[in-house]
Parts: structure tokens; sequence; C-alpha cells
């Protein structure tokens, strides 16, 4: 935490749920995390004071025309369209969103408001409601994150046409267009998908591609991209390619390449040529630099 005291901004991204990983085990660790774990819970069950707009507005109203008997300030039909505003205002604020995202090459670790977390990864997003979040643990997510739920109400994460409902558990979701994956590491956990759903164990996992269902089984105890690669079983060539191009901020021509071919492995996350020459070698697919941000593939 020491270090940490030259950043101004380190407990506003703290509270906002922007540190990376590495920030945050390190503040876990520190003598001052519990101190303001503490004031940060204190500070969300504060509650604003009730405020009375209307009879407030009144009391304006009543004091302009007393001290300017000869001309009506305001019209008698804007006190309606005043309130009419305040209470959309008020609506807005009650149900605005909390929305977490990631860029390119970059991961983050936020804190839900029961202290589950979520681990997103590269061109990731995640919206959900704090202020209901008691009644109803539910999330919306674009992309890939890793989540470690804390046990209570049922916990709900929404992609695209898809869900996934667990108690209490940690598990990994990959959702983008027409791909749709769910791996379980511990606990319990239910995934639904047009066409089909499954119970997931430790160990399982379930996916849908362009409406395909399928499941299989896996040995690791977290995502391997947390520890800086992207793996993959039997996945078209084109969701890796995707993905190559989410993480390094890339534009891939493809041309004429079958797309439809399966890829299993992984490719690392910090080192781009390691990355292409992994996965593109072992597809027989040759790849050029068109620019420092576009590569061309073509097949041997």
């Amino acid at each position: 935490m020491e270090d940490n005291k030259k950043d101004n901004t380190f407990l506003a991204r703290w509270i906002d749920g922007k540190l990376n990983p590495k920030e945050l085990a390190d503040f876990e660790k520190s003598d001052e995390y519990h101190e303001y774990k503490k004031i940060a819970e204190a500070s969300d069950s504060l509650v604003m004071p009730k405020y009375d707009k209307e009879k407030a507005y009144r009391k304006l109203l009543g004091e302009i025309k007393s001290a300017r008997k000869t001309k009506q300030l305001v019209p008698s039909w804007l006190t309606g369209l005043a309130a009419s505003v305040l209470i959309i205002f008020g609506i807005y604020f009650m149900f605005r969103s909390t929305t977490v995202t990631t860029d390119s090459g970059e991961t983050l670790v936020h804190i839900l408001p029961d202290s589950s977390e979520v681990v997103l990864n590269s061109k990731s997003k995640i919206t959900y409601n704090k202020r209901s979040w008691d009644k109803q643990r539910s999330i919306k997510l674009e992309g890939e994150a890793f989540f470690k739920v804390r046990r209570g109400a049922k916990f709900e994460v929404l992609s695209n046409e898809n869900t996934v409902q667990v108690l209490g558990t940690e598990f990994n979701i990959r959702s983008y267009n027409n791909f749709f994956e769910v791996t379980c590491f511990k606990g319990k956990v239910k995934a639904m998908a047009e066409g089909g759903q499954a119970i997931l164990l430790p160990g399982q996992a379930f996916r849908s591609i362009h409406s395909r269902i399928e499941e299989y089984t896996f040995e690791k105890e977290i995502p391997d991209w947390i520890n800086g690669e992207s793996s993959f079983v039997r996945v078209p060539i084109l969701h890796v390619i995707r993905a190559l191009e989410d993480n390094y901020k890339l534009t891939i021509e493809y041309g004429n390449i079958d797309l439809s071919q399966e890829f299993t492995g992984s490719f690392s996350l910090t080192d781009l040529n390691l990355a292409l020459e992994t996965v593109f070698s072992a597809m027989n697919i040759t790849y050029s630099m068109k620019d420092s941000n576009t590569i061309i593939l073509s097949g041997k």
C-alpha cells in the first residue's frame, strides 16, 4: 500500500472495481485493506434523506410571487412539467446501471456489492444494477469473464440469448457472436442456451457454437487466460482469429481460408509473434504483416 499512496487514483479505482489482478491481490494483503473495506461498506449503507421537491418548489414560487406581485415569472403549467422532470430523473438514478469494460490486451478485477469477484478478460463488458443487487444478483456480460460467486441468493449471468445460474461457485464464461462457452471450476453451474442446457460440476464444460450444443471435460483449476494464455478445445479457427484480434487490437484478413477447421491449443496473450506462430503454423496457414495492425492469411 505504501507505493500506492503516491497514486492519487488508487482508492478511487479500488472503489470503482478497476484495479488489475496484481494491484487487488497486493492491496488485500496490506494492513489498511480491512479498514478501507469497512469504510466502503458503511458508505454503501447510507441513505439519502427524503426531499419533498414539490413542497420546496411551491415555497420558492411563493417567495418569487411575494417579491414581484406585478408579474408571474413561472407559468402554472410549468409546475407540472418540473415535477415530471424530477420524477424522470429520480427513476433514472434508481435504475442506473454500473458498467465495467476492458480494452484490448487488458484484464481487470471488479468486486461486486456482495464481495463476489469478476475478472474480465480483454475486450469485455459487464453491466449490473448496484442499487437492486441485494434483491437481484443479475449481470449482463459481453466477452469473457471469470466469476467467483459468494453464497447467497440466485446469481445470474445473461449473455446474448444465453443464461448461467448459480448459488456459490467459480466458473468462466466466454460469449461472442454465435459462440457461448461455460466452464465450471467449483460448485455447480446451470448453463442454458438455445437448443440445450446442462448442470455442470467442476471439470465440466458446456458450449454452443452456431447453435450446436457440446459438452466436454477438462482438468484445470482456473482459466488459462488468468495466467496469460488463451486456450481452445476443438474450436473453429474463426473464433480463435477473433480472440487474437480482440487481445492484440488487430485486423486479420483471412481471404479464402477454411474458417470451419477446428483448433485445439492455446496462444500467448503477451507475445504477438509467438501467438501467431503457435496458432497458424499448427493449422498449416501462412501469415504476413500488412502493417503493424493488419495481418493477411493464406493457405500453404
